[in-house]
C-alpha cells in the first residue's frame, strides 16, 4: 500500500497538470492516466488486499491508518476521474443521438401530407426518446456529483494525515504527507534525479482545484443540456426543474471549498478563486434566467 501510495503521488498529478495544461477534454497525459488506473485495479483484484485488517498493522514505524486513507484518498480520487471521462463518454453519445432524433423529425416533416399519421407518431417517439436523455444525464451527473464529493468531502480532508493516540482524538494535520519514511527519501532521491521532485504539500494544490473546476463543469454543462433538451421537446416542467436545482447544486460548490473541515481553500491561488467566483457569478445569472423562465410559463 505504502509503495502504491508513493507510485499514485508521483503519476497521478502528472495526469492532472496534463489536462490542466490543455483542457478537461483534452486526451493529454493518458500513459499516467493508464498507469494509475491499472495500479489501483490489480490492487483491488488481490483477494488478500483487506483494508480492515490491514488497519492493526504498522510499516516501517509509520502508521497503518494514515497509509491506507492516503490510499482511500488515492482510489476516490481515482473513481472521480472515472466518472468524469464516462459522464464526457455518455453525453457525446446522447448527443448524437439527440440530433439524430431531430433529424429524423424533420425529415418526416417533408413527407407529404397523408403521412402525418407518420410525422406524429414520430415526435411522439422524439419526446419519449428525449425524456429518457434527460433522464439518463440526470443519472449519471448524480453519479458524478456523489463520487467528486466524496473526495472533496474526504473525511478530515482529504490526503490529510491524522495524529492517532490512545489518550487523544484523531487530529488532522495538513499536507504532512502520508508515504513511510523511507519511501519518501526514496521518491525524494528518484524527483531529484528526474528533476521533478513534487513536495507532498503541494499535491493537493494541483489535484483538488482541478476537481472543484470539474465539479461546476459538470453541473452547469448537464444543467444546460437538460434546458435545451426540455425547452426542444416541449417536455413537461418537473424535467426542466431538474436543470434548475443543477443550477442551485453549482453554487453549492462555495460552501464546499469555505468548509473549515476540508480546507479546500488552502488549495486555491488567488487566481483560481478569481475564477471560481467568476463562476459561481455565472451560475448565479443563469438560475436567475431559467427560475424566471419557469415562472412565466407556468403563469
Amino acid at each position: 500500500v505504502v509503495q502504491a501510495n508513493c507510485i499514485f503521488r508521483e503519476i497521478v498529478p502528472r495526469y492532472v497538470n496534463s489536462i490542466q495544461v490543455g483542457n478537461l477534454h483534452a486526451d493529454n497525459g493518458q500513459a499516467f492516466w493508464k498507469a494509475a488506473n491499472e495500479l489501483l485495479e490489480m490492487l483491488e483484484e488481490e483477494e488478500e488486499f483487506e483494508l480492515t485488517n490491514a488497519l492493526q498493522i504498522n510499516i516501517s514505524g509509520i502508521s497503518r491508518t494514515n497509509a491506507l486513507r492516503e490510499f482511500a484518498s488515492w482510489r476516490s480520487y481515482i473513481q472521480a476521474h472515472r466518472s468524469f471521462n464516462n459522464w464526457n463518454s455518455k453525453l457525446a453519445h446522447i448527443e448524437e443521438s439527440f440530433h439524430r432524433s431531430v433529424e429524423n423529425v424533420n425529415k418526416a416533416s417533408t413527407l407529404p401530407h397523408q403521412n402525418r399519421a407518420y410525422l406524429i407518431q414520430e415526435k411522439d417517439s422524439h419526446r419519449e426518446r428525449v425524456t429518457e436523455f434527460v433522464e439518463e444525464m440526470d443519472a449519471i451527473t448524480k453519479t458524478m456529483i456523489t463520487d467528486i464529493l466524496r473526495v472533496l468531502e474526504f473525511d478530515q480532508g482529504w490526503l490529510t494525515d491524522v495524529n492517532v493516540s490512545e489518550t487523544s482524538e484523531i487530529q488532522p494535520e495538513y499536507s504532512t504527507g502520508l508515504c513511510a519514511a523511507e519511501s519518501k527519501r526514496e521518491l525524494a532521491e528518484r524527483g531529484k534525479a528526474m528533476g521533478t521532485l513534487l513536495e507532498p504539500g503541494d499535491v493537493k494544490k494541483i489535484c483538488l482545484p482541478v476537481l472543484i473546476k470539474i465539479f461546476h463543469h459538470v453541473l452547469i454543462t448537464t444543467a444546460k443540456r437538460i434546458e435545451s433538451y426540455s425547452e426542444s421537446s416541449r417536455l413537461p416542467f418537473e424535467h426542466k426543474n431538474l436543470a434548475t436545482n443543477l443550477f442551485k447544486r453549482s453554487l453549492q460548490i462555495a460552501d464546499v471549498v469555505a468548509d473549515n473541515r476540508y480546507e479546500l481553500y488552502r488549495t486555491q491561488t488567488k487566481q483560481q478563486t478569481m475564477e471560481l467566483l467568476q463562476k459561481l457569478c455565472d451560475s448565479s445569472k443563469e438560475l436567475l434566467r431559467v427560475e424566471n423562465t419557469v415562472s412565466v410559463a407556468a403563469d
